[in-house]
């Protein structure tokens, strides 16, 4: 498994909640043990981020948490964007040198 900063671990939470998970559940999706977990989700609360249901022991992803998701949506698409446009411009410059030859 590849590193995963705190923002894509962050996402992927928000996005595995967005219909309502438990614990275990987002344990089992985000490939994260008990202990970071809960502490993500702490975080995630104070942040309110993400709602946690007592009765049906669910977490689900809040309007909050929904625009952060949607940024680093975003986010993602801008850098895929660049990295093409700069794959592109590598590949131009490579047939500009090697039509001069």
């Amino acid at each position: 498994m590849k590193y995963r900063g705190r923002t894509e671990i962050i996402a992927e939470l928000l996005q595995s909640a967005r219909s309502g998970a438990t614990r275990s559940k987002l344990m089992f999706e985000t490939y994260l043990s008990f202990p970071q977990v809960k502490e993500y989700l702490t975080l995630l609360n104070e942040k309110k981020m993400v709602t946690y249901n007592e009765k049906t022991l669910f977490y689900t992803t809040t309007e909050i948490g929904m625009r952060f998701l949607h940024m680093c949506e975003e986010m993602n698409e801008l850098l895929l964007l660049s990295q093409k446009r700069h794959i592109q411009n590598k590949g131009s410059q490579v047939i500009s040198l090697f039509i001069k030859m």
